[in-house]
C-alpha cells in the first residue's frame, strides 16, 4: 500500500511538472518543452510540406534548352497553383507553432525555433508568388532577430523575391550589404548566396559578373556534387552567351562526364557544336554528333542533331552542306514545331544575309508558321516576313507585266504561235499532274491489307471508321492530297481549297474509285490573248503597275531591309526605264538621298554617277521646277516651315490634352482665342470642332447644336462638317451627350489635316507611290480613313493590357539629331528609370518617318507610367516632347501590326480610345 502511494505520488508530481512546462514561461523546463514541440511537430511538418512542393516543381519543370536554364526552380503564376495546398499547410503549421510555443519576455523571443517558423512562412508565400507578404515576413525576421543567423537567410530570400519581380536595385542593395558582412555570414548559406548573386546578374544579362559568382559557387567546398552538374552546364551556357566558345565547349564536355541526366547529356553534346568556331576541332564534334545519329535512343532528337551539324558547316563556310542539313532537320522534325521553325529561321536568315530575298521570304513564311508567339524577337521576325512578302509580290508584278508586254511588238502570227506553245506546254503539265494524281489513288487502294480484303469479301467489314486501320491511312492520305500540310489548330479549314465531301471513311476504296478525276485547268488561247496589254490604255495601266512596284521595292529595300545597294539599283532601273516620266525625277531624288546616306560612312565611288552630287545636278537640270529641286536648294526654308507647322500642332495638342482631362472651360477659352485672333491657323476647323465638343461635355444642348451648325456653315467639304452633321443626327435622335456619342477623334484628325496640307516632297512621294492622280480620290480615301478611326470595331489593333508594351516616338527621317535624342533619353533613363533596364533602338518606319523604340514594360500600367512621365517632363525632354512628334505606348503584338501597316494615325486613334 505504501509502495502504491509513493508510485502515485511520483506520477502525480510528473504530471504537475509536465502541465507546468506547457505554460509559456521563461524557465528552463518550459523552454525545452516548447523548443522540442516547435521543432519536431509544427516546424518539421511545415518543412516537409515545402520539400514536397519543391519536388513537385522540379518534376514538373520543362527546361527550355535554347535559353540559359534557371539556377533555381521557381514557380510561374500557373504552376504556383499546383503547390498551394503544400504551402498553405506549411503556413498553417508554422502559425500554430508561433501561437502555441512562442515565449516572449521584454520583447525578446526565447524559443529558438520561432524565427525559423517566421522565415518558413515567408518562404511559403514566396513560392505562392505572394511577394508582398513574403517581403513582410523576411523583413520581420531581419528586424526582430538581429542576433540570429537566420537574419542573413531572411535577407537572402528577400533579395530573391526582389529579383523575381525585377526590382533589381533593391535586390542589389541587399546582396551588396550581405557581401560586406561575409565575415559573419553563416558558411552553410554561402553557396546559396553566390548562386542568388549569379542569378541576379543572369536576369540582367550581365554575363561576366554572373560567371564570376557562379564559378565561386561551384568552387565552394560546401557545394553538393550533384548540384554542381547543373551549375556547370549553366556556366557553360553563360560562356557561350559571352562569346567565349572555347571555354563553353570545354565545360559542356566536362558536363558529359559528371553523370548528368539524359537530356542534359544530349544538350551538352549538341551545344558543343552550337558553340563551335574556327578555333575548335570540327572533326571531333562532327563525329560525336554522327554517333548520336546512329544511336536509336536519340532518334527523337535527330532534328536538333542535324541543326547542330549545320551550324558546324556554317561556321566553316560550307554553306551548301549546311543548307542541306537544315532542310534535313526540318524534314525529320516530328512533333517539335519550335525546332522546325528554328531550322527554317536559320535558312531565312542565311538567304536574307545573302540578299536572296525571294528565298528568304519563303523560309520566313515557314518560320512564322511553326515558331510560337513567345519565341525571342517574334515581332521582328514577323515584320521581316511581311516586308519580304511585299517585296516578292512586287517582284512578281514586274515579272508578270514584263512577260505580258513582251508580246506587244510581235506580229499577230508570231504572237498566236507563241501563245499556242504556252497552251500546249500548260496542257502537257496538267496531263502529268492528273496522271500523278491517279497513281496516288491507286497506291491508296493497294495499301488495303489481306485482313481487310477478307472482311470485305465476307461482308464483315467494320462500319466504324476508327476501327479500320487502312481506312484511317487512306483518309489521312486523302486529307493531305486535298488540304496539303495543315497544322492541327483552330480554323484549319480556312483556305481556298477543294473539299472531299465525296470521301466515305467507312468505304474508302469505293469512294476513291467513284471520285471524279480533277478536271483540267488550262486557259484557252482567247483567255491568254485577252490579258495582253495590246492597246495604249492597257499598256499605260501595265506601266503604272510596274512603276508602282519598282517604287515600292525601292522603299522596302531602303527602309525595311536596310539594303541601300539594292535600293539604288531599283531606283536607277526605274529612272532608266521611264526617263521621260515624272517618276524619273522622284527616282533621282531617292538616289540623291541614298547616296547622301552612303557618303556619311566610308563610301567612295569609282564613277561620277555614283554620288549624291551627280543626282543633285541631275535634278536641278532635268527637274528645275520640281519640289525636289526646292528641297535641295532651300532645305532651311523647308525646315523652318516644318517647325512652324509643328508648333501649330503642338499648341493644338496641348488644348486637346486639356479636353481629355475634361477641363472644358479652359478648352473653350483657348479655342475662342484662336478663332478670334488667328483666322489663318491651318487647324481652325479643328478648334471650332473642339469647342463644340467641350460645349457638349458641359451638357449645354442648345449651344452644342448651335456650335455644330456653325461648323457645317463655316467649313463645307471638310471632315469636320461631315462629323458635325453626323452628331447633329445623333442629337436629333435623342442622343449626343453620352461619351460614346460625341466624337473622340480630334487629335489624330488634326495631325492628318496638317499632313494633307504639307507641300514638302516627302508627302508628294507618298501620293505618287499610291497612285493618287486627283484630289477628289484622295479626299475620298481620307474620309473613309476618318470613318474607320471613328469606329474602332474594324481596327486591326487589339487591346491587351497585360502583355509587354513598348514606348514609340515617331520622328521625320531628316532634320532631327537622332543621336542627340538617344543620348538625352539615355541620360533621362539613368536618372529616372535606372532600375527598369530600358533599351533604346531605332528603325525606319517608311520613306518619311523613323521610330525610336524604348523597351520594354511588362504591362500597360508600367508603360503608361513612363508615358505620363515623358509627357509632362518640361525640363530634360522639352526638345523632344515639345516638338509635336507623335508618341505613345504600344503592345508587342500591335507593334508588329503597326510595323507592317505603317498606319500611325490609325494606331494613335486606337491608343487614345483605349489607354486613357
Amino acid at each position: 500500500m505504501k509502495k502504491n502511494f509513493i508510485l502515485y505520488s511520483l506520477l502525480f508530481a510528473c504530471l504537475i511538472i509536465v502541465l507546468d512546462s506547457c505554460k509559456t514561461r521563461n524557465r528552463y523546463i518550459n523552454r525545452k518543452f516548447h523548443d522540442t514541440n516547435a521543432r519536431f511537430n509544427g516546424y518539421f511538418n511545415a518543412k516537409e510540406s515545402i520539400k514536397e512542393a519543391k519536388l513537385i516543381l522540379k518534376n514538373g519543370h520543362q527546361e527550355n534548352w535554347e535559353e540559359v536554364i534557371p539556377i533555381f526552380y521557381y514557380p510561374t503564376e500557373e504552376t504556383a497553383q499546383s503547390i498551394y495546398p503544400q504551402m498553405d499547410r506549411a503556413i498553417e503549421k508554422c502559425t500554430k507553432v508561433i501561437d502555441r510555443h512562442s515565449i516572449q519576455e521584454k520583447r525578446k523571443e526565447y524559443n529558438k525555433w520561432i524565427d525559423d517558423c517566421w522565415l518558413l512562412i515567408g518562404v511559403a508565400n514566396f513560392y505562392r508568388r505572394d511577394f508582398e507578404k513574403s517581403e513582410e515576413m523576411f523583413k520581420y525576421v531581419t528586424r526582430s532577430f538581429r542576433k540570429d543567423p537566420n537574419k542573413y537567410h531572411a535577407a537572402l530570400w528577400n533579395a530573391r523575391g526582389y529579383i523575381e519581380i525585377k526590382e533589381y536595385t533593391k535586390a542589389g542593395a541587399i546582396l551588396e550589404k550581405l557581401e560586406e558582412e561575409s565575415a559573419n555570414f553563416p558558411k552553410k548559406y554561402m553557396p546559396t548566396f553566390l548562386e542568388v548573386y549569379s542569378d541576379f546578374y543572369v536576369r540582367q544579362q550581365d554575363w561576366p559578373k554572373a560567371i564570376e559568382k557562379l564559378e565561386a559557387a561551384i568552387a565552394h567546398e560546401d557545394q553538393k556534387k550533384k548540384r554542381n552538374t547543373r551549375l556547370t552546364f549553366i556556366l557553360a551556357q553563360l560562356y557561350q552567351e559571352k562569346g567565349d566558345s572555347q571555354k563553353a565547349i570545354r565545360l559542356f564536355a566536362g558536363v558529359t562526364k559528371m553523370n548528368p541526366t539524359y537530356e542534359m547529356d544530349f544538350h551538352s553534346r549538341i551545344n558543343q557544336a552550337l558553340a563551335f568556331d574556327s578555333r575548335s576541332n570540327s572533326e571531333s564534334i562532327r563525329e560525336q554528333l554522327k554517333k548520336l545519329l546512329r544511336d536509336d535512343k536519340y532518334i527523337e532528337f535527330n532534328d536538333q542533331i542535324y541543326y547542330a551539324l549545320a551550324e558546324v558547316e556554317f561556321a566553316e563556310r560550307n554553306y551548301p552542306d549546311g543548307i542541306d542539313l537544315l532542310l534535313t532537320s526540318a524534314e525529320v522534325s516530328k512533333g517539335n514545331d519550335r525546332q522546325k521553325g528554328k531550322s527554317f529561321l536559320r535558312l531565312a536568315d542565311y538567304y536574307f544575309d545573302q540578299r536572296e530575298y525571294p528565298s528568304a521570304s519563303q523560309f520566313f513564311d515557314s518560320t512564322v508558321t511553326y515558331i510560337p508567339r513567345d519565341y525571342p524577337n517574334y515581332e521582328i521576325i514577323n515584320a521581316k516576313k511581311e516586308s519580304l512578302s511585299d517585296l516578292v509580290k512586287n517582284i512578281e508584278i514586274i515579272y508578270h507585266e514584263d512577260s505580258l508586254q513582251s508580246y506587244i511588238d510581235m506580229s499577230e502570227a508570231d504572237r498566236i504561235s507563241a501563245l499556242e506553245k504556252i497552251v500546249d506546254q500548260l496542257d502537257e503539265e496538267e496531263e502529268k499532274r492528273l496522271e500523278k494524281e491517279k497513281e496516288e489513288r491507286n497506291k491508296q487502294l493497294a495499301i488495303l491489307n489481306p485482313e481487310d480484303q477478307k472482311e470485305k469479301k465476307s461482308g464483315k467489314s467494320g462500319t466504324w471508321y476508327f476501327y479500320n486501320a487502312s481506312a484511317k491511312s487512306i483518309g489521312f492520305s486523302e486529307f493531305k492530297r486535298v488540304f496539303g500540310e495543315r497544322r492541327l489548330e483552330d480554323n484549319w479549314r480556312r483556305k481556298d481549297k477543294q473539299s472531299f465531301d465525296n470521301f466515305d471513311p467507312a468505304n474508302p476504296e469505293e469512294s476513291l474509285e467513284e471520285e471524279t478525276v480533277s478536271k483540267k485547268n488550262v486557259p484557252t488561247l482567247e483567255e491568254l490573248s485577252a490579258n495582253l496589254p495590246l492597246t495604249a490604255e492597257a499598256k499605260n495601266a501595265s506601266d503604272a503597275k510596274i512603276k508602282a512596284a519598282f517604287y515600292e521595292m525601292g522603299n522596302i529595300y531602303r527602309e525595311n531591309l536596310k539594303d541601300l545597294d539594292n535600293a539604288i539599283e531599283t531606283f536607277d532601273e526605274l529612272a532608266g526605264r521611264y526617263p521621260d516620266d515624272p517618276i524619273a525625277c522622284i527616282s533621282y531624288y531617292q538616289l540623291y538621298r541614298l547616296y547622301k546616306k552612303k557618303e556619311e560612312g566610308n563610301y567612295q565611288s569609282f564613277n561620277s554617277q555614283g554620288t549624291s552630287s551627280y543626282y543633285r545636278e541631275k535634278i536641278l537640270g532635268d527637274c528645275p521646277d520640281s519640289e525636289f529641286a526646292a528641297l535641295i536648294l532651300n532645305p532651311d526654308d523647308v525646315e523652318e516651315n516644318n517647325e512652324k507647322r509643328e508648333a501649330i500642332v503642338e499648341a493644338y495638342k496641348e488644348v486637346y490634352r486639356q479636353y481629355r482631362r475634361k477641363n472644358y472651360n479652359d478648352v473653350m477659352l483657348a479655342c475662342l482665342d484662336v478663332i478670334n485672333n488667328d483666322r489663318s491657323n491651318e487647324l481652325l476647323p479643328k478648334y471650332y470642332f473642339l469647342r463644340a465638343m467641350s460645349i457638349g461635355g458641359k451638357k449645354d444642348k442648345t449651344n452644342y447644336i448651335k456650335a455644330l451648325k456653325e461648323i457645317v456653315k463655316e467649313f463645307p467639304g471638310t471632315e469636320e462638317e461631315t462629323e458635325a452633321k453626323r452628331l447633329l443626327g445623333v442629337v436629333a435622335k435623342g442622343g449626343g451627350f453620352k461619351e460614346e456619342d460625341r466624337s473622340d477623334n480630334i487629335e489624330e484628325d488634326s495631325e492628318e489635316d496638317v499632313a494633307d496640307k504639307k507641300d514638302d516632297k516627302k508627302e508628294e512621294d507618298k501620293e505618287q507611290d499610291s497612285g493618287k492622280d486627283d484630289k477628289k480620290e484622295e479626299d475620298k480615301e481620307e474620309d473613309l480613313s476618318s470613318e474607320d478611326k471613328t469606329d474602332n470595331g474594324d481596327s486591326p489593333f487589339k487591346f491587351n493590357p497585360d502583355i509587354d508594351h513598348f514606348f514609340m516616338l515617331i520622328l521625320p527621317n531628316s532634320g532631327v539629331d537622332l543621336n542627340g535624342i538617344k543620348r538625352t533619353l539615355s541620360d533621362y533613363h539613368g536618372n529616372n528609370f535606372s532600375d527598369s533596364n530600358l533599351k533604346i533602338t531605332t528603325s525606319f518606319l517608311d520613306q518619311n518617318r523613323q521610330m525610336v523604340l524604348i523597351r520594354k514594360f511588362s504591362n500597360k500600367t508600367k508603360g503608361m507610367n513612363y508615358f505620363n512621365a515623358f509627357s509632362f517632363n518640361t525640363d530634360v525632354l522639352k526638345e523632344i516632347n515639345g516638338k509635336g512628334y507623335p508618341f505613345f505606348i504600344i503592345s508587342s503584338t500591335n507593334f508588329a501590326t503597326l510595323f507592317s501597316k505603317k498606319d500611325v494615325d490609325a494606331y494613335s486613334a486606337f491608343f487614345n480610345e483605349n489607354y486613357f
